[in-house]
């Protein structure tokens, strides 16, 4: 029993950790779509991973959510990569790059992420104004991630 636990991955959108290259993990916590939940997010992961090697990507549909408790979590995190239409808001707010897309912000965490280091999809938004739903863009998330380790792997087993 105690194996199956330490094993377990996760559900699918819910802070699933899906990936591993080269030393980064990946979480699909696409189903996090009000702030809160990021912020659980963020928390859970710092048990596994150290919050200053955390990459957040966040942002969505503005369904007019108080977004401050996404925007307090960028002064003590790795990477902070807002998209959706409540990226502008969050980038101003925190300082910090306006990705827009979810492929665009995919990239650029990957590219500035290093051994040890954890790329985080928790939105804390709704994802109507770039998906159908949560699903859609997790999996977009999960694809776009494949694409990215396998287009730069040095042999097939990394």
């Amino acid at each position: 029993m105690i194996s199956a636990v330490q094993s377990f991955a996760g559900l699918p959108h819910r802070l699933y950790r899906f990936h591993n290259h080269e030393g980064v993990v990946y979480f699909n916590d696409s189903k996090s779509t009000v702030p809160q939940a990021t912020c659980l997010a963020v928390n859970s992961i710092t048990e596994q991973v150290p919050r200053n090697r955390i990459h957040l990507i966040c942002g969505g549909y503005d369904k007019g959510s108080d977004l401050t408790p996404i925007i307090e979590l960028a002064s003590n995190i790795a990477g902070f990569y807002a998209i959706g239409a409540t990226g502008e808001c969050i980038s101003q707010r925190t300082k910090s790059t306006n990705y827009e897309t979810l492929e665009r912000a995919t990239k650029a965490a990957y590219e500035n992420s290093n051994p040890g280091d954890a790329i985080v999809l928790s939105p804390g938004c709704a994802s109507w104004d770039q998906f159908t739903n949560y699903e859609e863009r997790g999996n977009r998330f999960e694809k776009l991630v494949q694409q990215l380790t396998m287009n730069n792997s040095c042999s097939p087993n990394s």
